[in-house]
């Protein structure tokens, strides 16, 4: 990503976390529209759910903030994740993504389709991180 990039996204990750919880439940509100999804999620304590949540976005804007490739403090989440633990297959990162679009959107006055470009660049490397340990 180049530098104009990474300062949009930073900026716009900081507009939706201004927002504070709205932004998280806007997100889970949305994908858990999925029957699939609301399926996985069964029994989840969502207040510390929102947390992982919000710990794992850190985690993949300091990569791209600090040009690294380093997604290793997701390495337990996509453990967690794999076929052999809670079985969350790739296609549901598909609907993870458009779901934080949705919430981004929802919590950012400044966002836009060149914004959402920039949100799916810089969020793609984590999650095929985390889908490569499917």
């Amino acid at each position: 990503m180049t530098d104009v990039e990474i300062a949009a996204f930073h900026e716009s990750f900081e507009r939706c976390m201004v927002s504070g919880r709205r932004f998280f439940d806007v997100f889970y509100d949305h994908f858990l529209l999925s029957p699939e999804v609301a399926e996985k999620f069964q029994g989840t304590d969502f207040k510390r759910q929102k947390e992982m949540l919000k710990l794992s976005l850190y985690v993949m804007l300091g990569a791209v903030v600090l040009k690294s490739a380093d997604y290793s403090m997701l390495a337990a989440l996509a453990r967690r994740h794999a076929r052999n633990d809670k079985n969350i297959p790739p296609h549901l990162y598909t609907l993870w993504l458009d779901s934080l679009m949705f919430a981004a959107k929802k919590c950012d006055w400044a966002f836009g389709d060149q914004t959402e470009a920039i949100w799916r660049k810089a969020m793609q490397p984590g999650i095929d991180y985390i889908a490569s340990f499917y």
